[in-house]
């Protein structure tokens, strides 16, 4: 089995379907949603935050980029960065709309 097929299964096992592209012709892809929780503190406070990200094979997003509008579970983001990993997997961080 090549690493492309492992990659197949383990979205087709983890992931979640998402849309990514313009409204009315987005497309549907295998993603695996994250929304870490963060607590920041600055010295003078503390406040709480989360970095939504998507993971997803690279050829899935290759014709997309920062901007690209994204719907999660009925949520709406858009791409804020593409970060590739060189193993055929791109991590990108979301902004909510």
């Amino acid at each position: 089995m090549v690493f492309t097929e492992n990659l197949d299964l383990f979205f087709k096992d983890f992931g979640q379907t998402v849309q990514i592209g313009p409204s009315g012709s987005a497309v549907e892809v295998t993603a695996i949603f994250d929304n870490k929780h963060y607590a920041v503190t600055d010295g003078v406070g503390q406040w709480n935050t989360t970095e939504p990200t998507l993971t997803v094979k690279t050829s899935d997003v290759a014709a997309y980029s920062k901007g690209a509008r994204v719907i999660v579970g009925g949520v709406e983001y858009y791409a804020d960065s593409f970060e590739p990993d060189g193993t055929g997997v791109t991590k990108i961080k979301l902004k909510r709309a």
